[in-house]
């Protein structure tokens, strides 16, 4: 089990620092197009691995019927919603390109996170790792949420916040990046709880 573990962190943590180095990367990336593009895809690439794929390696299966399908249905309902806010993300973002961006866009899901994209990719994890009932993954989501957090407070730092000025601090003020805190408290309660009922042997698993 310890070698399983570890080898799902440590995937994660490669993913981690490739895309630690691409978004490092953006703003010499953004001088040469074929540069960006593949950064792009790479970006892409990583969130598909970590969200579709981790949960399918090698590490303890919830066994136990009852868990399994509150599980399923919870990561239905988790999952799903991320699905709609990806779709929702990708179609703003779709229509936004069709023009230059010159006015910071708050309408529609922005009207209400400032990161819909990256709050659907960690419902979508949450979700994907219920539904597959991936113990070692549902454990590793807070780290997820921190990458998240981190991804997100960089794009503002060097994209969002020098392209709108004092636009993009009022708009980040009144609207919050994914949760409220006391949400983020409660979400890594949760977490917590499942670990120690991992650690301490309540779940029945394989």
């Amino acid at each position: 089990m310890v070698i399983d573990f570890l080898i799902i962190l440590i995937v994660i943590l490669v993913l981690f620092c490739i895309q630690f180095i691409t978004h490092k990367s953006y703003s010499y990336a953004k001088k040469h197009p074929k540069l960006y593009n593949i950064i792009e895809w790479a970006d892409g690439l990583y969130w598909d691995i970590t969200i579709f794929i981790t949960p399918l390696l090698i590490q303890p299966r919830i066994q136990d019927i009852n868990i399994r399908i509150l599980l399923t249905v919870i990561g239905l309902i988790i999952g799903g919603f991320g699905l709609y806010l990806m779709v929702e993300f990708v179609i703003t973002n779709k229509n936004i390109g069709k023009t230059e961006m010159e006015d910071l866009y708050t309408d529609g899901v922005y009207g209400f996170v400032r990161h819909p994209g990256y709050l659907g990719i960690i419902f979508m994890f949450i979700g994907w790792s219920f539904i597959w009932k991936a113990v070692y993954c549902i454990i590793l989501s807070p780290l997820i949420l921190l990458h998240v957090i981190w991804v997100s407070k960089f794009e503002e730092k060097i994209i969002l916040s020098p392209q709108f000025g004092e636009e993009y601090g009022i708009y980040k003020k009144n609207t919050p990046a994914f949760f409220r805190l006391s949400i983020i408290i409660t979400f890594i309660g949760l977490i917590s709880l499942v670990m120690i009922l991992f650690l301490l042997g309540k779940f029945p698993i394989t």
